[in-house]
């Protein structure tokens, strides 16, 4: 339920809030990624594999056995993988359905018909704002997808496929983020809803950097442990550089403050669940799923503020 509510907040950002949408989505995203950390499970945390849908998976993988003893790192990386041979993703639609409609309305402005219709850039926010909406979102896919298909590479045609694809993609992310770094006009609330000359105006650049260090931390880290506390300290640095920076015009850094203190609390559920194995374990799942539930409820609120 949580991903499917995450997934309409991720809709609902077409209409305006994006930033709002995208870090509650961010926050259901690592949690599913978070279960790759885990060695052995209990049978409360099957409940977290829909988070998966998060990652814009429109086949969740739940004939699988979560079982200890099935808990490879081969089979884990199935849960995750962008490019799964079985698994169909809607995440390529949310990236090239912007392209396609701004190079549909750029061709119709370069017919007869542009004469009766006024000059407008809407083609350029499509490309720009739309798309790299669309590149942040499947950003933790992207970079999970890249590392988990150089480390479990078995030299077959679907993982050179998956390769080349993952790379493509993350190297879009990071072709955006450098264009739009000195060209920013026509990357929208990206770019207006942080302060401007200093380095807060590059906050979601930063972002997706985040994204693609905590991926690759939770992948290729082979210590469980460290994979958990790799993405901890990345995530409570942003925390405090949110706090005391407040990169955010007005009050707009409160919010990114609430969502980022509750991906450090459920990273902080996951390490719990590693290093202990008593019955209290069992109950962490179901604390992790009120995090996620209030983060959605709190961006629920902020957006219907914010769209008002």
């Amino acid at each position: 339920m949580t991903a499917v509510i995450s997934l309409l907040l991720f809709v609902a950002g077409y209409f305006g809030a994006k930033l709002i949408a995208l870090e509650c989505v961010a926050t259901v995203q690592l949690s599913s990624l978070m279960l790759f950390t885990l060695k052995d499970v209990n049978p409360t945390f099957y409940a977290l594999h829909f988070l998966g849908i998060s990652l814009g998976r429109t086949q969740p993988q739940s004939a699988y056995n979560y079982q200890p003893q099935s808990l490879t790192p081969q089979f884990k990386s199935q849960l995750v993988s962008f490019f799964s041979a079985s698994d169909y993703s809607i995440s390529l639609i949310t990236i090239l359905l912007p392209i396609v409609v701004g190079g549909v309305i750029y061709a119709i402005l370069q017919t007869k018909f542009r004469e009766k219709i006024p000059s407008t850039d809407v083609w350029k926010f499509a490309v720009g704002e739309y798309t790299f909406y669309g590149l942040a979102f499947c950003s933790y896919s992207v970079f999970a997808g890249l590392a988990i298909d150089f480390r479990f590479c078995d030299k077959s045609a679907v993982s050179f496929i998956g390769i080349v694809a993952s790379a493509v993609l993350a190297l879009t992310i990071v072709g955006y983020c450098v264009y739009f770094t000195s060209n920013p006009r026509f990357l929208g609330e990206f770019k207006s809803r942080f302060e401007r000359m200093n380095i807060c105006q590059h906050f979601y650049s930063f972002a997706m950097i985040e994204r693609m260090v905590n991926a690759f931390l939770i992948v290729f880290l082979t210590s469980v442990s460290f994979q958990a506390v790799g993405p901890l300290i990345v995530l409570s640095i942003e925390l405090f550089f949110v706090v005391y920076r407040k990169p955010y015009v007005l009050l707009g850094w409160i919010r990114p403050t609430v969502i980022k203190s509750l991906m450090v609390v459920i990273v902080l559920l996951f390490l719990g669940a590693k290093m202990d194995s008593s019955s209290i374990s069992l109950c962490i799942p179901l604390l992790i799923l009120v995090c996620l539930l209030v983060c959605e409820v709190y961006s629920c609120v902020e957006i219907v503020r914010e769209l008002k």
